[in-house]
This record gives structure tokens, sequence and C-alpha cells, in this order.
């Protein structure tokens, strides 16, 4: 089964697929320092073992979903100064 999705300084483009939230045991997702757009899916809320959400220096737009931000010991970093509201990003 999937941990961990490093995909960070990629150049990638277009949104973060929601079937990431089918992975039920990945712990890390590191898409920062690429060119994705859209809104971060609902369905990451689902990932009750993530510990590492990274997805600042992108084009994200919308909120990071409340239910990722009451996940534990979550280290949850995005571009909060512009286009991402994030109630526990350690870093914005």
């Amino acid at each position: 089964s999937t941990e961990h999705v490093y995909l960070h300084h990629n150049m990638l483009t277009g949104t973060i697929p929601s079937q990431l939230g089918q992975l039920q045991n990945l712990t890390e997702i590191e898409l920062n320092n690429n060119m994705l757009t859209g809104a971060i899916p609902n369905q990451l809320d689902q990932l009750q073992e993530l510990r590492s959400l990274l997805i600042d220096h992108n084009e994200l737009t919308g909120s990071v979903p409340r239910k990722i931000c009451k996940i534990p010991g979550l280290l949850a970093e995005a571009d909060c100064r512009s286009q991402v509201v994030c109630e526990c990003c350690e870093r914005c």
C-alpha cells in the first residue's frame, strides 16, 4: 500500500486528484513547488494517518478541509497569504 507521495519540484500542472483520498495508509503528501491549480479535494479528509501535507508554492485555491486540520500531529504548509485558507498550517 502507498504511504508516501513525493512529487515536489516536478512542474506538475492540473488539479490534485481526489483519488488520493482513497489511499487510506497515506502518511505524507508532498506536492509543493509545482504549478497545481484548483481546489484542495475534500476527499483528502479521509486520510486519518496523514502526518505531512505540503502543498505550498502552487496556484491552489479554497480551503484545506477542516477535518484534515483535526488530525493529531499533522504538519501542513500552504500558500495562506494569497489563495488558500488553512487553519492548521504551520507555515504559510
